[in-house]
């Protein structure tokens, strides 16, 4: 008996490959602290379908618009498998000397509602200092697993926007290794982070595909495999049926933790699975 096709996208799978995405989804995601960065920089209110810096009247067209929807479309499933949402601003404003955490941390949104109302409240202006963010968010995370690597809840971060302020594969490579030395286990089962592209500009897509693409990193002046870095950019997201759906939901949110979610779109390549 032939197994019923499901469309998602361009993509059709049986009924039991997509058991296989949400048993891979769930089991990533069990027990998992699951927390967001939106960029709300002044670039976000540039449109997202465009190749170029181009900016737009139409709200439903900017970058800022797209940022919300995916994140307030995800929150239904990331409650599912955490109680709260943790996040952070990524947002620099004109005449600011530094970055502050206590600004920019929104924590304790306990649902759908609570996250889409702190979203509304934000006007993207300012600089992109993701650097910044990542080393206040990996620096909490390290010092609780430093306390008690055992017992830690692995971090699934999702951060979304347009694209960065400087290298941050430094900042990754350095927390990685710190990860490695506290567990003596592969990164991946304690750390993951996606990285949600709504810019269509060539060069942002090109320097987030060689952070995706590396997977050996240094510690202690020797390479070891690691991978705890997706990227999901917003033709992947139409290819897996639009931020509604259930594949592209579970490539988001557990990516960056499993391998074959990682490598989602090619793994279905090679399985076929794609439509003419």
């Amino acid at each position: 008996m032939t197994s019923r096709l499901t469309r998602f996208g361009k993509f059709e799978l049986p009924e039991e490959r997509v058991r296989d995405v949400r048993t891979w989804r769930n089991n990533a995601l069990e027990g998992c602290d699951i927390q967001f960065a939106l960029d709300c920089s002044g670039s976000m209110q540039w449109t997202y379908s465009d190749t170029k810096a181009v900016t737009t009247t139409s709200p439903e067209r900017t970058r800022f618009f797209m940022a919300k929807k995916i994140i307030n479309t995800l929150a239904e499933e990331v409650f599912k498998h955490d109680d709260s949402i943790e996040m952070w601003k990524i947002q620099l404003l004109a005449g600011a000397s530094a970055w502050s955490k206590s600004s920019y941390l929104k924590t304790g949104l306990k649902d759908k509602n609570a996250v889409k109302n702190f979203m509304d409240s934000l006007t993207p202006t300012g600089g992109t200092p993701l650097r910044e963010v990542l080393v206040e968010v990996l620096n909490a995370f390290k010092e609780r697993l430093a306390k008690d690597p055992l017992n830690t809840k692995p971090l699934s971060l999702v951060v979304v926007g347009d694209g960065h302020d400087g290298n941050i594969d430094d900042i990754i490579q350095g927390f990685a290794a710190n990860i490695r030395q506290l567990t003596n286990k592969d990164p991946r089962e304690k750390l993951g982070i996606q990285f949600v592209l709504v810019s269509q500009q060539e060069q942002v897509l090109k320097d987030f595909e060689d952070f995706d693409d590396k997977k050996e990193y240094m510690s202690d002046g020797k390479p070891f495999e690691c991978d705890i870095v997706d990227v999901t950019n917003l033709q992947e997201i139409e290819d897996l049926g639009t931020i509604e759906s259930e594949l592209c939901q579970a490539k988001i949110l557990a990516g960056a933790l499993n391998p074959t979610l990682d490598d989602l779109v090619k793994a279905l390549k090679l399985a076929g699975a794609e439509t003419t």
